[in-house]
């Protein structure tokens, strides 16, 4: 039995205490985040994966079909960041919005002109 550690060993993590010595108090834990709600699941593809008593075949085939799913998921995720992105689609989809943010902008801009020539 040690001086230090009178239950024998130490314990992970435990300090020596000196003979007399106030141990430390235990910080207190810190309040926890507040949770971000989640968007709904979708509901699982096939039974789900914490039954027990399921055999390797089941687990292989439901590993199989999230495995489809997931790529149809990333596909059509893909497909709609394609759609977004193209700036091309973008302009003929809102060309009369283009043509009123522009044209609004410019005589914003020759008004702020017109101004400045009748200072100086």
């Amino acid at each position: 039995m040690s001086p230090h550690y009178p239950g024998g060993t130490p314990k992970p993590g435990e300090t020596p205490q000196q003979p007399g010595a106030v141990p430390p108090q235990q910080p207190a834990t810190p309040p926890q985040p507040t949770a971000v709600p989640l968007p709904p699941a979708r509901p699982p593809v096939s039974v789900p994966a914490g039954r027990p008593g399921r055999t390797a075949a089941e687990i292989r085939r439901d590993i199989d079909a999230q495995r489809i799913e997931l790529g149809r998921s990333v596909e059509v995720l893909r497909t709609r960041v394609a759609e977004l992105t193209d700036w091309r689609r973008q302009v003929d989809e809102h060309k009369r919005e283009l043509i009123v943010g522009a044209a609004v902008v410019g005589f914003a801009i020759g008004g702020l002109a017109m101004l400045r020539r009748r200072r100086d």
